[in-house]
């Protein structure tokens, strides 16, 4: 049989590699494998299996990693159109989707071949060091020399002349299901005739089985203090018994709420509510564009929604912009669905991260609340997808595959014939579009809940308002405002996205702007250790008087202000508050 492979690079092709009989299993879609390419290996994915390949000489696939599939076809078809889409390799779109705790572990030796190796004098002094007093090395201790481009050019030019030789091993995935030791009460009225005449301590370990049955071992010791023998013991008189169990390791964050009732819903969210459940009720795909004010009870409408999807049996992924507002989110739902609701995002543990998607793929949890990775768990029967903030831009991941979160999760719910509802209190254009152009259905709660009022909101023209004496950033009534919220001990926030005492520093003859000479953007004046600063590559140096232009002495200009320079004004206009930055 042949397989076709999808491998973690930057080739937007998949690679054909024969499956040798040793495997302990048929060649399936969705499996993961180590196969060698080129002078190494590499971790790949089965996307096809086929009798025939146009290439004569394949390579064999080396390794099994998972007896299971890791990926279901609707993930295959999913992530086969995130390569596509957004112009990256299959493989690497199948890697976004791998939760940390499942990637490959491989780990790369390095051993000489040759000695002594050629121009091993233009190394740096700690990997010259470490290749002189050691035959072998691994990539991580070379890693761990802080080697520059310099040396890994010459790393390079040693494996391909054949000078040094490289091996690498499969250690195994990071993470591992998590297996404790339990006790389970066996024949309680048995136990009843021949133990309840004394209170020893197995008297009290039976009055704890009898409550909860079953316990974990450590558990069961801590409580009683119990000695291991007296455990044994029970288990040789056939009144309990050990088993391993598997346990998941929970992103509590301060342990499961208690269960709250549901809130009745105002007109509008009613209103909203009833086309979302029709919709469920249909059981095809539909896209909704929820847009409402702050406080006009979204969330409120989101929690209603998954409760009439759950009843309806069908799974829900619910995505947020930011891992800090998944807490508050999770605390909300899960207070209405309990232990139903999984949590995926990058801020987690990888075996927290590793069991919460094993929750998911194993359907404990069916409700599941992340940032945009979210959007590749391995949910089955999904029917509702709800992305809040949908115009936020963090849903646009920096780095290979490019995807956004957003509309990754619109083609998801379109595949599986779900129910899509994007809230945001500030649509982005292109949904506002779509909704012109009958791609997605409009809905609207344009009040708050509870009759409460929107925060008046004033625009201030400095070019027309007086400035307070000693900053001309600082208008006199905003200063005032400041001035009676600390008089009523009342907190405030001063917000301004320039960091720094100042964004410019311009020399005073030629005009000419300090710029950083790796990325030839503006350099940031930070006052505190007077020194310049790329806030791109973080290149720092202290700030000279003398131009590096024209080489005039005069004392450069700082134009412009950052949270420095206002920590400093308001230190100024309020020396008793408390300031901090």
């Amino acid at each position: 049989m042949i397989v076709e492979v999808a491998l973690n690079l930057p080739i937007r092709k998949s690679f054909d590699y024969r499956w040798p009989s040793k495997l302990a299993r048929t060649p399936e879609a969705g499996l993961q494998v180590l196969v060698p390419f080129g002078a190494q290996k590499k971790g790949g994915v089965v996307v096809g299996v086929k009798e025939h390949s146009e290439f004569s000489q394949l390579k064999k696939v080396e390794t099994l990693v998972d007896q299971e599939p890791l990926f279901s076809t609707e993930m295959l078809d999913l992530t086969k159109w995130t390569s596509e889409y957004y112009f990256c390799s299959w493989g690497e779109a199948l890697n976004a989707a791998i939760p940390g705790g499942l990637a490959l572990n491989l780990r790369t030796t390095y051993a000489l071949q040759i000695t002594p190796l050629p121009d091993l004098q233009t190394l740096s002094k700690q990997p010259l060091s470490m290749i002189r007093t050691q035959q072998t090395w691994t990539q991580q201790e070379w890693l761990q020399c802080e080697p520059d481009e310099r040396d890994h050019q010459m790393l390079r030019h040693w494996l391909t002349n054949g000078y040094i030789h490289s091996t690498q091993v499969l250690l195994g995935q990071k993470t591992k299901p998590k297996i404790e030791r339990w006790v389970r009460l066996l024949n309680p009225d048995n136990v009843k005739k021949t133990v309840y005449q004394r209170k020893t301590k197995r008297q009290q370990i039976f009055e704890i089985l009898n409550e909860s049955w079953e316990i974990c071992w450590s558990d069961i010791q801590n409580k009683v203090n119990a000695p291991s023998q007296a455990l044994k013991k029970l288990k040789e008189e056939g009144c309990i018994e050990f088993f391993e169990k598997r346990v998941y390791r929970r992103f509590m964050d301060g342990g499961l709420p208690e269960i709250e009732p549901f809130q009745d819903l105002t007109p509008y969210q009613k209103c909203v509510f009833e086309k979302l459940s029709d919709s469920l009720n249909s059981g095809s795909y539909h896209t909704f564009l929820l847009e409402g004010v702050t406080g006009s009870g979204k969330t409120e409408v989101y929690l209603h929604a998954v409760r009439a999807a759950r009843e309806l049996g069908k799974s829900c992924l619910i995505l947020v912009p930011e891992i800090s507002l998944t807490p508050q989110l999770v605390n909300r739902f899960r207070s209405r669905f309990g232990d139903q609701v999984a949590v995926l995002h990058s801020g987690m543990g990888d075996g927290e991260r590793f069991d919460e998607w094993s929750r998911v793929r194993h359907g404990v949890a069916s409700i599941v609340i992340g940032a945009r990775s979210a959007v590749f768990s391995p949910m089955k029967n999904l029917g509702l997808i709800v992305i809040d903030e949908e115009h936020d831009p963090s849903y646009k991941q920096g780095e290979s595959p490019r995807y956004h979160g957003r509309d990754a999760a619109i083609y998801r719910g379109f595949e599986a014939d779900a129910t899509v509802l994007l809230g945001s209190a500030t649509p982005s254009l292109e949904s506002a579009n779509n909704v012109i152009n009958g791609k997605y259905e409009l809905l609207r709660l344009p009040t708050r809940i509870y009759q409460a009022v929107l925060p008046e909101v004033r625009l201030l023209d400095m070019k027309t308002v007086p400035s307070q004496k000693g900053s001309p950033y600082f208008s006199c009534e905003l200063v005032e405002a400041l001035r009676q919220r600390l008089l009523k001990k009342e907190q405030s926030i001063i917000f301004l996205n320039r960091r720094g005492f100042a964004p410019l520093v311009r020399c005073s003859k030629c005009e000419s702007t300090y710029t950083c000479p790796n990325c030839s953007l503006s350099l940031v004046y930070h006052q505190g250790a007077n020194q310049v600063r790329c806030h791109q590559c973080d290149f720092v140096k202290p700030l000279q008087q003398r131009c590096p232009d024209c080489g005039s002495d005069q004392a450069p200009k700082i134009i412009g202000t950052g949270t420095e320079q206002v920590e400093e004004n308001l230190k100024m206009f309020f020396p008793a508050a408390r300031i901090l930055r």
